[in-house]
Parts: C-alpha cells; structure tokens; sequence
C-alpha cells in the first residue's frame, strides 16, 4: 500500500491518472480485519500482538490517511501503541515513538529527553534518538550522522553497522534502514549537500536485478523499494515539478538517449556536449586506452599487493613443476560495485587446478590464457584474499604485470599494484 500511495503521489506530478484507488482501499480493509481486539496486529491475523507488524501497519495506515484514505483501525491501533510504549525496551520503544510523531500524536515527553541522551549499542537506535528529538523540537547534536557516515566509490553516503553486523539481515538495523533515517536527520536540519550524498548512493543501487533476484547490496525487497521511495519522493518532485530523465549528445555524439546505459566511442579530438533534465542523479564516465610501459601504483580506492605462496607460506620463486598460488590481496577503501579483479599470469607459467568455489564477495570467475578476471556484485570495505592456482611450466626470469582492481562500469575508479619480476628455478 506503501508503494501506491508514492505511485499516486508521482502520477499527480505528471499528470497522469492513478488508477490503483481501489487497491489501496481494498488493501486498508484487509488490514482492518486482521487487526486483533486490542488494536495490535500480529504477524498473521488472529495472531499474538507483535510490536514490528504493528509499527509497520500504522505508518502505512497514518500515510494513506494523510493521502486521503480514512481508517477506523488506524485510532484503535494508535491507542494500542500509545499504552504500550512506555514499557518497551530499547529499539522497540524507540520506534513505537517514531509511529506515534509521524501520525502527529502528542507524547508525554517527561523524563524523554534524558532517556533520548544515553548512549545506545546499535546503529539504529542512534539514529532513531536524534529523530525523535529532532520531531520533539529539542536540538540534538549531530555527531553521530557524520561519525558512523560511510562513503562509496561514487561519493555517495550511507550508514550501516561494521562488518560483524553485515552477514545478517535486520529488518530496522540494516543499510538501507539506517540511510534512510540519516536522510531525514539531515533533511530536517537542513544539510542540503549531505542530502544529496544520500540520494546518489539510494539512487546508484536502486534495484538491479540478476536472474531475477534482487541483489543484496541494492533494495533487496518491496518493503525496501518502498520505503526508499516515500522517503526521497518529496525532494524529486520538486513540489510537483517532476521531470523524468532525458539525456541529449550534441557535437562528437548526436541525438536523444532513451536507455538507462549507453556505452559509446569517439574521435579524443571532437568535442561532445552532454545535455541533462530530470530530478535523479546522471552518473558519466569517459576515458581513453593506451599502453602504459611503466604503471605506477594506485592505492587511493583499491590498495592491492601480490605474492606468491607453496602449501600456505609464503616464497619468493617459483620451482618447475611445482604447484603453487598467485595471491592478490585488495584492500578496499571505499566499497565498490560490480567490481573487476584482473590477474595477470606469468608466462613461464600454466594454470593449475581451475576453482569453481567461489566465496564471497566473488561471483563468477573466467581464465584466459594471459590472465583470470575475478568478478564481484560487492565489494565492501576491508582486506580480500583471491587465490589463482599455477603450474611453473618453463624455467627463467620474467615480467608480472600489476594486478588491476576496477569498477566495471566506471573503470576510471581502480586501484593496481606495481610491475614485479619473477624467477622459476629449474
């Protein structure tokens, strides 16, 4: 219901007729027999009162109101909510409060403010705290939106706990979750250049798909799409001036471009003019090939280094016959996606055994006769180990090439470590 209510918000600002009202008022009387006597909602009708579902069912219920669509069990449910969020604990009551401030109810702040002020273990509930203090009108100190702010390689800004915390989903503690609360923080105080960090990272992972499955590190689910979608809609509408994107070429280049990628080649001494509209972010790269006899390192993105190791320990040759590893070690910077790992094979050498158990964050791996192209959806922040398998086929001293690390869509962000020589006993 969520996601019609944006889609009836974005047709008004085209123009266009929203035909979905039905859905919408089919969907609240659903909700409203599911509701339990008390006011709550479980997990599924009928079931023990859950304090997740109800939150999550009164904010659908509050913004079809405030669109317009009244429901009786949007009172009772509040009232429900109302009496239990004093005696609720931690991420639980936090966000029972957000519910009840964004459906505009009056909270018996006594004693709040200090409570707010603690320190709290997760991320979220951080966050939380400075939101509602922020709606309660007192003026938190915003340290935690740039202590815990993250950036990608693109600049864009997110928030989400360390690693640790990363390999399990949490429905209110999570990426997408946390960046989302972070948008309103700094909406609300009016920090317009850290909004549109935000927005370029939401918008740059907004949904892409492969073999039909939502990739983890973009909006993962419908709650997700959602959600991201209500809470930015409002500034790409530019108070109902909503453009879809268009890009024009003129010059090198000419016409309209109605894909959402386009890759193309031209002459380095024609100039080309790039014309865009719109209210979402437009993301260009361009760059030129050639061949480079001296690479020096780049470690700004991607510090990579290389070595060769025999049973786990590290050597400095190789000896004929002898089975060994080409290791590339990459450590991130700033998290990439879809990202390129190329390792060059040495020619004195062949491959030994080919790996097809890839670990995370590699996806697919493919062998070519001068190099293996690693490659990976995501690759967040923090040291990575690829392992190629050789076979030392010809004994003498040789050239290795830098291992390349490079966003596959934007290869001017990369990261490479220096050219090495390498010796292969007899």
């Amino acid at each position: 219901m969520i996601g019609l209510l944006s889609e009836k918000q974005i047709r008004q600002a085209l123009n266009q007729t929203f035909t979905g009202e039905k859905m919408i008022r089919e969907a609240l009387t659903r909700l409203g027999k599911a509701q339990n006597a008390d006011g709550s909602w479980g997990w599924w009708p009928n079931g023990p009162a859950n304090v997740w579902m109800s939150n999550y069912v009164l904010r659908a219920l509050s913004s079809a109101q405030q669109a317009g669509f009244s429901s009786s069990a949007l009172e009772s449910g509040l009232r429900w909510l109302s009496s239990q969020w004093p005696s609720q604990r931690e991420t639980a009551r936090l966000q029972s409060l957000q519910t009840l401030l964004l459906a505009g109810q009056k909270i018996d702040s006594t004693g709040l403010r200090d409570s707010l002020a603690k320190p709290q273990k997760l991320l979220c509930d951080r966050l939380l705290s400075v939101w509602i203090q922020q709606e309660l009108g007192y003026k938190p100190a915003l340290d935690t939106l740039v202590k815990y702010r993250k950036l990608d390689a693109h600049g864009g800004a997110f928030w989400e706990e360390n690693a640790a915390q990363n390999w399990t989903y949490h429905w209110n503690n999570n990426r997408i979750a946390n960046t989302l609360l972070a948008y309103e923080i700094a909406k609300k105080a009016g920090l317009t250049e850290e909004i549109k960090r935000i927005r370029l990272h939401l918008l740059a992972r907004r949904g892409y798909t492969h073999h039909g499955m939502r990739l983890g590190n973009g909006w993962r689910n419908t709650l997700e799409v959602a959600s991201v979608i209500k809470t930015i809609l409002p500034e790409l509408t530019q108070g109902n001036h909503f453009q879809v994107g268009a890009l024009k070429l003129s010059g090198a280049l000419e016409g309209n471009v109605d894909k959402q990628a386009l890759e193309a080649t031209f002459t380095a001494n024609s100039s080309l003019k790039l014309t865009v509209t719109g209210s979402g972010p437009f993301f260009c790269t361009a760059y030129q090939e050639f061949w480079n006899t001296n690479p020096t390192p780049k470690a700004d993105l991607f510090a990579v280094s290389s070595h060769l190791e025999e049973a786990g320990e590290p050597i400095k040759t190789l000896q004929f016959g002898k089975a060994a590893q080409l290791v590339a070690e990459v450590d991130v910077k700033q998290e990439g996606q879809y990202v390129m790992i190329e390792i060059p094979i040495p020619a004195g050498c062949s491959y030994g055994e080919k790996s097809n158990g890839y670990r995370f964050p590699e996806v697919h791996r493919e062998y070519f006769a001068e190099k293996v192209s690693i490659f990976c959806e995501h690759l967040p922040v923090g040291k990575h180990r690829f392992v190629v398998n050789l076979e030392p086929r010809y004994s003498g001293t040789y050239t290795l090439n830098p291992v390349r690390v490079e966003e596959m869509y934007f290869p001017t962000l990369y990261g490479r470590n220096n050219v090495e020589t390498l010796k292969i006993r007899p």
